[in-house]
């Protein structure tokens, strides 16, 4: 298992905590899968104790209390043998562990959508020292600015096209 995860941002380093994401994502994405090929691993001998088991208790019925071996008696009697049952637990183990790294992988999904805003809200100086009114810097007035060129160029885009498709209809 990767070191603790910490989902923490330091709002002060937002350059650090970025470089740091895609590590810290990569180190629980490959945990993840690890814990996937566990689990596969732990169902394959899950099976396999159930196959000699049943095996077992066909061969020798009697030496698991069992008069006749039906198909009904023999998966009863496999549900309580030692080797089977630790296989179950293995696979219920292997399940946790999986859900738990899936947990993680999607936490630092949601980490890094904070990251974004968080460097957005810095752009806009959000995070100034005092509340007052003060020029923008000028980097903040141009991301402003090009948001909302953006948002123009869109809509007239948008309106060309539609009158686009009306000059076709006529035709």
């Amino acid at each position: 298992m990767p070191k603790d995860l910490d989902l923490s941002i330091d709002k002060t380093d937002l350059a650090t905590e970025w470089v740091n994401q895609p590590t810290l994502y990569f180190e629980w994405a490959k945990y993840a899968a690890d814990c996937q090929a566990d689990l596969d691993r732990a169902k394959s001998r899950l099976e396999l104790a159930k196959a000699e088991v049943e095996q077992s208790i066909r061969d020798a019925p009697g030496d698991y209390g069992i008069a006749k071996a039906t198909e009904k008696s023999v998966e009863a009697a496999v549900l309580t043998q030692p080797v089977y049952r630790a296989a179950v637990r293995a696979v219920n183990t292997a399940k946790h562990d999986l859900a738990v790294a899936n947990a993680a992988v999607q936490a630092l999904e949601h980490r890094k959508r904070s990251l974004t805003l968080l460097v957005e809200l810095w752009i806009r100086e959000y995070y100034t020292a005092d509340a007052s009114p003060r020029p923008r810097s000028p980097e903040a007035a141009q991301f402003d600015k090009n948001a909302v060129r953006g948002r123009g160029r869109r809509r007239v885009e948008t309106k060309r096209e539609r009158a686009g498709e009306e000059d076709t209809d006529d035709e």
